[in-house]
């Protein structure tokens, strides 16, 4: 047989990373983890060679056909890379290595006929859906305060005007009873019919069905608008006390259900929505969007934890019967709508308790997910719109298989996946590890976690992963990427070929998610603590004695990384820290860093800290750098990024006004978090050229912010993130100071590496002489690095600090 090349595996690295490239033949990893982060929603830069014929697939392991496989073209056969089975097609003879794709690239993807598609894969996500066959239905919470209702009725109004005039809309009201707003009335009409449902019935699909049959609740956006802004002026305010008011989400959430797909979606109607084994798996065209607009929590009916007082700090006051009956009601309920390709999503604000984490249960099956607006102005807009352009992009779901050789076990699935039921088994043809993607937007990720069982005779192995959807003409896709590692009987040449940030990632994820499953926070960050230590002793250098500790230091492809920062930032952080003190807030932060593709979640992990300085020429200096506490001085700006939230601190001697620091970290925020060619971009591309007010960004910052611009090219950052400018000494101030290294504990060494980073800031510095820090308990970055038992003075603190910081 031919041997192929291992390929190009650049094609592949925007959409998995690993965190070692290098495996041992003999003996275990001693710590490091062997994970791949999947971003299946992104697409490659040079982009993808689509083959229009079926793929050739491995009989035993299912695996497809790539470049690292041995192949014969006289005697039609082929030996499969990850399994060694020889499979024999008779295909192969009227085809030739020149004319096939996949035996070059690492990233192909594969078309069928659209017929055969509709059947084989009905469940696919639609990438691409039609504009005119697209559906929003507005879920409006009644029981709104007077004082942000009219921010959110601006905000509804500026979403309908951007939407497509296609797009077809529906609107409900929802409180203590569910109200189905007619569209048929004429547009000159002041009053609306609306169909309503008391809070106590039980979710029968035909009993719903019968009552909105015959009435006209959904219309495309351009035969209703005038009609829809009639109905979000006539909203008025509710002056019901926060502690009675009551709202039925679950029933909500099912009338909008059979409002969408009818009751032909369920095989036996009569029966309870919750009946999840008898739900047909039909696919109907066109993928529905709920966007549910809250104000308090789901207290009412069924599926709602009615023991739950909006003012309530926590939920754990609830019976846990009673949460574990509304929990059951609200997963078979979301199974139900990615079955019927509706997305359910919502947006939280009035800072009450909504019990995010019951609402998850709901979202998460359908590819949604839940938004905390403090309010419902710009934020909660920007969000709206984001979120419908991702449901465009990413349609309902998706199937994700994985394929690995056989020394390799998989071990962990997690992220925004869901096991396939019924059906959607009968209609899968992959090698059992299939699973379901509930979201397949860019922003959505998953990470597969191997463990090596047998020693290793080869020298590579393989990794493989298959994407199947629909693109805009309703055709089955399959995209399959190849990763290869390679193999090395050198324990050195495996530790460097560690990627620090995927494995502090990998390590993170996993001590996230024990506390999603009931663990503490304590006991997570001894878990991190513990991992660290584990992979510093077997891997560093020499241990030595710091006092009464026993100290390693890292190896190096981990010391020069954001490995041990990221993972002190983690136990810091809004993850596992004590930043967030309402339960929704961690809850939501720690969903999205579970869900989140690579790039979100490193972010999530570990904040930014970008520093804008005046020059003695009067310019302007922008750099990225280590967040601690001694850079806040009262000439600078600064602005922290933590994904969610953006803060830009200026000091007491800055003027946001008139001195251009604080404009350049604003205009370097809307960059962060906005899509590329928005207003932020243009003045960033610019001011990168010199062009604008003789502001001057560090090279390595302009290939971060560029590179920023890719990941984010269509509907920028989602959820917007909120954007907070305040001065130092505000309130604000304190809260950003404790989310920064208090690096100030550390002595006399941190203090001179800063004030010597750049010259130009040297002098700025060293005029203010000494200066006074909040006291506070938690351990600097050295404090905390001795405490897990590793040397973290040795440790790049991954800043782009230089003598030369202009372009």
């Amino acid at each position: 047989m031919e041997e192929r090349s291992t390929g190009d595996s650049r094609s592949s690295d925007a959409l998995v990373r690993c965190t070692l490239r290098k495996l041992p033949k003999v003996g275990e990893l001693n710590g490091l983890p062997l994970s791949a982060f999947l971003s299946p929603g992104k697409w490659p830069e040079r982009g993808v060679t689509r083959i229009v014929r079926s793929p050739f697939r491995c009989a035993k392991c299912k695996a497809f056909l790539c470049s690292s496989s041995a192949i014969n073209f006289e005697e039609a056969s082929w030996k499969c890379a990850l399994c060694s089975t020889v499979n024999r097609d008779a295909e192969l003879k009227a085809q030739s290595a020149e004319y096939m794709p996949e035996l070059t690239e690492d990233v192909v993807e594969y078309t069928e006929d659209s017929t055969e598609a509709s059947n084989a894969c009905a469940h696919a996500v639609q990438l691409a859906a039609a504009e005119g066959s697209r559906t929003v239905i507005l879920c409006l919470d009644e029981l709104i305060l007077a004082k942000t209702l009219r921010g959110l009725q601006g905000t509804l109004e500026k979403l309908l005007q951007s939407l497509p005039p296609s797009t077809n809309i529906g609107v409900m009201l929802l409180g203590r009873s569910v109200g189905v707003v007619s569209l048929e009335d004429g547009e000159a009409s002041t009053t609306h019919r609306v169909e309503t449902f008391p809070g106590s019935m039980e979710p029968h699909a035909t009993s719903i069905w019968k009552r909105l049959k015959g009435g006209l609740y959904i219309r495309p956006l351009h035969e209703c608008y005038k009609k829809l802004m009639l109905i979000i002026s006539s909203l008025r305010p509710s002056y019901i006390s926060r502690r009675q008011q009551r709202r039925c989400v679950g029933l909500a959430s099912a009338i909008a259900m059979v409002l969408c797909r009818g009751p032909k979606a369920f095989s036996r109607p009569q029966e309870l929505l919750k009946d999840m084994d008898s739900v047909a798996a039909t696919r109907l065209t066109g993928a529905v969007q709920v966007m549910n607009v809250l104000s308090g929590p789901a207290n009412f009916g069924v599926g709602s934890l009615e023991g739950l007082n909006p003012l309530d700090a926590k939920i754990g006051v609830v019976d846990w019967q009673e949460q574990t009956k509304a929990a059951s009601f609200l997963t078979n309920l979301g199974k139900t709508g990615r079955h019927m390709g509706v997305q359910m999503d919502f947006f939280c604000g009035g800072g009450v308790v909504f019990a995010a984490s019951h609402l998850q249960k709901l979202v998460s099956e359908t590819g949604g997910r839940v938004y905390i607006c403090q309010d419902f102005g710009d934020q909660c807009l920007h969000t709206m719109k984001r979120s419908f352009e991702e449901t465009k992009l990413s349609g309902s779901y998706s199937f994700v298989d994985t394929f690995h050789s056989k020394e390799l076990s998989l071990v962990g699935i997690e992220g925004p996946v869901a096991p396939p039921k019924g059906s959607e088994q009968a209609s899968m043809k992959g090698s059992g590890r299939m699973v379901v993607l509930c979201s397949g937007d860019e922003s959505r990720g998953v990470m597969f976690t191997y463990t090596v069982d047998s020693p290793i005779s080869s020298d590579h192995v393989y990794l493989q992963f298959s994407v199947s959807f629909l693109d805009e003409s309703s055709r089955r896709v399959t995209r399959v990427i190849n990763t290869t590692l390679e193999t090395a009987t050198d324990t050195k040449a495996v530790v460097a070929s560690a990627d620090g940030e995927a494995v502090a990632l990998a390590i993170g994820r996993r001590a996230v998610l024990a506390v999603t499953k009931g663990g503490t926070t304590q006991q997570a960050i001894m878990d991190v603590m513990e991992s660290t230590r584990q992979i510093a002793e077997s891997y560093g250098s020499q241990a030595w004695v710091f006092g009464a500790r026993q100290l390693h230091g890292l190896p190096q492809s981990l010391s020069r990384s954001p490995f041990l920062s990221s993972l002190f930032f983690l136990c810091r952080g809004p993850l596992l820290g004590k930043v967030w003190q309402h339960e929704d807030d961690i809850s939501v932060v720690r969903y999205a860093f579970l869900h989140g593709d690579f790039s979100c979640a490193v972010r999530m992990m570990k904040p930014r800290l970008f520093i804008a300085f005046t020059t003695a020429d009067g310019g302007v200096k922008v750099d990225n750098v280590f967040p601690e506490d001694t850079l806040l001085h009262p000439q600078v700006a600064l602005l922290l990024d933590i994904h969610t939230h953006v803060f830009i601190w200026h000091g007491a001697q800055v003027d946001p006004e008139k001195d251009a620091v604080v404009h350049a970290l604003t205009k370097v925020a809307e960059c962060l978090t906005s899509a590329r060619g928005e207003s932020g971009w243009t003045w960033l591309d610019q001011a990168m050229h010199g062009s604008d007010g003789g502001v001057k960004f560090d090279r390595h910052l302009v290939r971060e912010l560029e590179e920023e611009g890719r990941q984010w090219p269509v509907i920028g950052r989602l959820p917007a993130p909120y954007l907070y400018v305040f001065k130092e000494g505000s309130s604000m101030a304190r809260w950003l100071e404790s989310l920064l290294d208090p690096s100030h504990k550390d002595g006399a060494g941190t203090m001179a590496w800063v004030k010597g980073a750049v010259g130009a800031l040297r002098n700025v510095f060293a005029q203010s002489g000494p200066r006074s820090f909040p006291r506070t308990d938690q351990l600097s970055f050295k404090q905390w690095a001795h405490e897990a038992g590793v040397d973290g003075g040795g440790v790049e603190r991954a800043s782009h600090w230089t003598d030369d910081t202009s372009l």
